[in-house]
């Protein structure tokens, strides 16, 4: 906003006051301390001329007692209307900052001139939009490791990595290695699960999200057979590659910027190389050549089962 500063003059000079015909109270050549004309015909009395506070319709403002710099406000006292500038008016240029600031904010949120409020609005909800988690060229980065008991201690590492190519919409790969510690045989297991998540809210604390994968699990070592036909023994289980499909879902839950606890369970159909048994059972068969030991049961080479689990994960 410009600035408007008034000048107004308190006191007149000794040429002033000889140019004020006293008798009747006009002046005749009225000048202010700049030298300029001021209109004819305007009458002003003595008190204001020496100075004073006159409650005449004086050519000079009527000026307060506190600020007498500062003319009042009101056009009858003052000879001009407010919202106008006086004569003798300086009139300040507006300050250029803040037009180069004005348009360094509209050019952070894409606002240009030419928009009006409405799309200017529509522009700054597309960019707060933009900058929420989980959009367009967003990467993680989650690893995990876990452990259970049983007949020995098997432990699993994890590694994920997921890249956003639209907003929501994220591929990605996880890898999987798990080891048992036991007496007996365990095979060892390698799984590369691709992937493809939707996260159905983008919130910066809770992102709940959906997840369909497939892809295949490599097993090595392990036990030749896992009964010993003589004794009856468990050996172990038999090493069996297969084929596995995942659908479910999960929650990511922001710890800080770029920090998140993700947990997750889907549920898991495999498809092994060849059939197992499931639920075994050592039944003692004894004929004329003696006693031998066969298993009993259940073979299958496909199955369902549940899958969680839990990873901390880094945005990239």
């Amino acid at each position: 906003m410009a600035l408007i500063t008034a000048i107004s003059t308190q006191s007149m000079s000794q040429e002033q006051l000889a140019a004020v015909d006293t008798s009747s109270g006009v002046q005749k050549e009225p000048v202010n301390d700049a030298g300029n004309t001021v209109d004819e015909g305007r009458a002003i009395t003595e008190p204001q001329a020496a100075g004073g506070n006159g409650s005449g319709d004086g050519f000079l403002p009527n000026t307060s007692v506190d600020d007498p710099g500062v003319p009042d406000a009101n056009p009858e006292m003052t000879g001009y209307d407010a919202a106008e500038a006086p004569p003798d008016a300086e009139v300040l240029d507006e300050d250029p900052l803040d037009a180069e600031e004005t348009a360094a904010t509209m050019a952070v949120i894409g606002v240009d001139d030419a928009n009006v409020p409405g799309e200017s609005s529509t522009r700054t909800a597309e960019l707060i939009e933009s900058l929420k988690p989980y959009g367009k060229g967003d990467m993680e980065l989650s690893v995990g490791i876990g452990g259970r008991g049983g007949d020995g201690f098997t432990l699993a590492a994890s590694a994920v990595f997921a890249y956003y190519v639209i907003d929501r919409l994220a591929p990605g790969m996880e890898m999987d290695y798990q080891v048992t510690f036991a007496d007996v045989k365990y095979p060892q297991s390698l799984t590369l699960f691709p992937f493809v998540k939707f996260v159905l809210i983008r919130a910066f604390k809770v992102a709940p999200y959906l997840l369909v994968g497939g892809g295949r699990t490599f097993e090595w070592g392990g036990a030749d057979t896992s009964y010993d036909s003589v004794t009856g023994e468990f050996n172990g289980y038999s090493a069996v590659s297969s084929w596995v499909t995942g659908v479910g879902g999960g929650v990511m839950i922001g710890m800080g910027n770029r920090v998140r606890i993700q947990i997750q369970l889907l549920a898991m159909y495999r498809v092994l190389d060849e059939k197992i048994w499931r639920d075994a059972r050592v039944v003692p068969v004894t004929d004329n050549s003696g006693t031998t030991y066969i298993l009993s049961g259940e073979r299958t080479d496909r199955y369902w089962y549940p899958a969680p689990s839990f990873w901390l994960s880094f945005v990239l």
